[in-house]
């Protein structure tokens, strides 16, 4: 509430009530992927949020001190060192604790090749895929421009250039009929085998070269 005061007023009648604000429990029940390989731990994200967690691999995993409001709960499966599956859910938190089952998806590839407007791959081309969670992976491109990305989380990905000639840049990316882009990325689904991406490479603009130099 404002107050508006002019040269020489006064105001001290003004009371302010304080409610505590409620924090609760999210407990979270994960499982997944499917496979030969049991993981033996899951890493648990809130979008948002740095809190701690406790719990085992059979769950569920309890997450303390959450205010109400709508979140985002991000997951990954591990067995040891190794990555075996990610997933992901939007949920909300309104006057108690809340309760969550997730089955994560497993491992995908993406494949493809990288072709040139000057119709010739350079050599040494290194290619990279990120999803918005931060998986990432860098790949070299053969002497035929094929590349191919294993044991790929499920997400949405981008597509760059990690080791290239100067003034090189990715023109376009399409995978089957889905044209790629920041906007757009490409979704990988849980063991989802993508084997035919293009990737098309070319010169920078002069004017965006020069910038850099």
């Amino acid at each position: 509430m404002p107050i508006l005061l002019k040269e020489g007023d006064a105001k001290n009648d003004i009371r302010i009530t304080v409610k505590r604000e409620m924090r609760y429990r999210v407990l979270f029940w994960p499982s997944g992927p499917e496979g030969d390989i049991t993981p033996t731990r899951y890493d648990v994200n809130i979008e948002g949020w740095s809190l701690g967690y406790s719990g085992e691999a059979s769950g569920p995993y309890v997450i303390r001190g959450i205010p109400p409001g709508h979140y985002r709960l991000v997951s990954m499966a591990w067995w040891e060192s190794q990555y075996l599956g990610e997933g992901d859910m939007t949920f909300d938190v309104v006057d108690s604790d809340v309760s969550l089952h997730l089955r994560l998806g497993g491992l995908g590839e993406i494949q493809g090749i990288v072709k040139s407007e000057s119709g010739r791959v350079p050599s040494g081309l290194m290619l990279g895929v990120e999803s918005r969670e931060g998986a990432a992976q860098g790949k070299d491109v053969d002497a035929a421009g094929r590349f191919m990305f294993g044991r790929v989380l499920p997400g949405e990905y981008e597509f760059k250039l990690l080791k290239m000639p100067v003034g090189l840049v990715v023109r376009r990316v399409q995978c089957g009929s889905v044209k790629v882009t920041r906007n757009s990325p490409l979704r990988v689904g849980d063991r989802q085998k993508i084997t035919d991406c293009k990737v098309l490479v070319g010169e920078e603009p002069a004017e965006n070269t020069t910038k850099h130099r």
